[in-house]
């Protein structure tokens, strides 16, 4: 049943576009936020000498197009011409045979991966796993986008593949395969919750409006951005944005499960993921990201500037007041705090010189304004501060005057009570099981594998991957021939304190000691919504033991190499060594990943 109306979903979809008759020159298209295209073009733009272009993606063909207008063919070394020709032909500028009628075209990627590694204890999970759910490809993908006149694009992915938790733990053996039902996977593990990318978009050339499942990232980061992450399968979103050669504004809007639906006090087995309501229960209340960005460029469009505003919004009671989806408001100013959590961003970036780039961003969630309480000297207590840094450069070079190669360093710091909150009624401390106003968010997975089928909840960092309370050093080169090969090596090294995503909040006094609030904490003193579970070593039974900071190193090497036109091979390798695993002195521990990924598209 469920098979016969998923087909009929297509064909409906398939007549809809079908029945409209107009012209086909269509630059709607959203690409994915990890394009070769933008990456392409960013290269090109350091190459003569230009700040980066938006960092605010994904980014439709259109906008893609209008970052080429700032550049000069005639000033690109061999290497740089073989990267312009790679970005028009993906952009399809040079146009294939069309017709009149609104078009639908569709794809099939039949994709083998396997994954190996060496330590089924401490490794299970896809977090734990350095490629991620993200990056994990299912076994067969069914691509279909369709679009009618020049400003309509439609695009959904269906697949066929495991979810994103397995009936055996992902990583519980040391090797698992993305192939539907073969051991250790299970018939159960069948993913019930695709789409993770549809949406459809309407637009101009100057202007782009879409709706639907897409991942978002705003940020030049490179291990991650401190405002919006990609760290999310998907994010439900409604988002405009209106672009030029100088400036571009950003409207975004995501929906997530209100944290009631799923959060507990930790008394329970049930951490994370956590169980919470299901298909039999009625869901409560509304939880949104209401967002804004601005981004300009300067000084002869050597300098990059971007200015972004968010609120995270709550109600209990399903309510949305429509006042604040103002694009011209200043959400700090709405003064609501039991209802949402604001933040801001200042993010920028400079070439000096050819292929060099220096590119930084700083948020900021909490502080105190001048007269009031100072966390730390205050006997009645004042609110934490909440700032995150990160900074880095980039510099490009050509490789035997054939291949482009890139190199990065890049240094992020963050404070413990980033991204966290209370629920904004009291200042009281946050009690464990009682949710907070928090830019930790979730997205449902539904599995008949979980209690006869059931809902998990995921919680993550809406915006830096590793949270707050961390100190991160990330160092990444890259080699790669557009649109035939890529080489890539990391190095990866973070201290990160006892505070995690469930992590409660609280006041600061004069009583509270430094080690409990500045990076990196050593001491855990605070309420956690997790697991108490003493059987699991990830449980928050160990919050009482948190007594160090973890240290965390990744070496990893990645490969990739497009065999034809249709065929890529891929293949990943990771050394993870942890000391202080999961904060706990002493306790240390290590793991080998290997990947490898075989993809054949028609």
């Amino acid at each position: 049943m469920k098979n016969k109306k998923f087909i009929s979903c297509l064909l409906i979809l398939g007549l809809f576009f079908a029945t409209n008759v107009f012209a086909i020159d269509n630059h709607q298209r959203i690409n994915s936020v990890d394009s070769d295209i933008y990456e392409g073009i960013r290269d090109l733009y350091l190459s003569q000498s230009l700040a980066l272009p938006s960092a605010a993606a994904p980014y439709s063909d259109a906008e893609l197009i209008m970052m080429l207008d700032l550049l000069d063919p005639n000033k690109f070394s061999t290497v740089d011409k073989d990267i312009y020709n790679y970005v028009l032909e993906s952009l399809e500028l040079s146009q294939k045979n069309t017709n009149d009628y609104g078009k639908i075209d569709w794809g099939v990627d039949f994709n083998l991966e396997g994954y190996v590694h060496s330590n089924t204890e401490d490794f299970q999970r896809r977090e734990n796993f350095q490629y991620d759910f993200q990056d994990a490809e299912p076994l067969i993908n069914i691509g279909v986008e369709a679009w009618d006149t020049t400003n309509f694009y439609g695009l959904g992915n269906f697949s066929i593949g495991n979810n994103y938790s397995l009936k055996n733990a992902f990583g519980s053996t040391n090797l698992t395969t993305n192939v539907v039902a073969l051991p250790p996977n299970d018939i159960q593990d069948l993913d019930m919750n695709m789409p993770y990318r549809a949406f459809i978009a309407f637009g101009n050339d100057t202007n782009s409006l879409s709706i639907g499942r897409d991942r978002v990232k705003w940020g030049n980061g490179v291990a991650s951005n401190l405002l919006i992450g990609d760290n999310l399968p998907y994010l439900d979103q409604l988002k405009y944005t209106n672009f030029s050669n100088q400036f571009k504004y950003t409207f975004l809007t995501a929906f997530f499960p209100h944290p009631n639906n799923y959060i507990n006090d930790g008394s329970t087995s049930d951490g994370d993921p956590t169980t919470g309501l299901g298909q039999g229960d009625e869901v409560q209340g509304t939880y949104a990201l209401i967002a804004h960005r601005g981004e300009g460029r300067l000084f002869n469009n050597k300098v990059g500037i971007a200015l972004s505003e968010t609120i995270m919004y709550s109600s209990l009671d399903n309510v949305l007041d429509l006042r604040y989806l103002s694009p011209t408001a200043l959400f700090h100013d709405y003064y609501i705090r039991a209802n949402a959590n604001s933040m801001a961003a200042f993010e920028i970036d400079y070439t000096p010189f050819k292929n060099f780039n220096i590119y930084a961003q700083m948020v900021v969630d909490e502080f105190a304004l001048p007269g009031e309480p100072v966390p730390g000297s205050s006997s009645s207590g004042a609110h934490p501060n909440a700032f995150g840094y990160l900074a880095g450069v980039r510099y490009n070079y050509d490789v035997l005057n054939e291949f482009k190669g890139s190199t990065s360093l890049e240094f992020a710091f963050t404070d413990p009570y980033l991204y966290l909150r209370g629920d904004g009624t009291t200042d009281d401390d946050q009690l464990a099981g009682n949710y907070g106003i928090n830019y930790v968010v979730a997205f449902r997975e539904f599995s008949p594998a979980i209690d006869g089928g059931n809902t998990w909840y995921h919680s993550e960092f809406l915006g830096y991957k590793y949270g707050g309370d961390a100190i991160v050093v990330n160092l990444n080169s890259t080699v790669k021939k557009y649109g035939k090969w890529n080489v890539e090596a990391n190095l990866f090294y973070m201290l990160h304190g006892t505070f995690d995503k469930f992590t409660t909040w609280k006041e600061i006094d004069s009583s509270d000691d430094e080690s409990t609030y500045t990076t990196p904490t050593t001491d855990h003193s605070e309420n956690d919504n997790h697991n108490n579970d003493s059987t699991n070593r990830e449980a928050s039974s160990l919050i009482s033991n948190r007594d160090s900071v973890s240290r965390t190193l990744v070496l990893g090497a990645s490969a990739s190499y497009d065999i034809s036109e249709n065929l890529n091979i891929f293949a990943q390798l990771d050394y993870i060594n942890i000391k202080n695993y999961q904060n706990v002195s002493g306790e240390n521990t290590s793991d080998v990943q290997l990947v490898l990924s075989f993809s054949y598209s028609i």
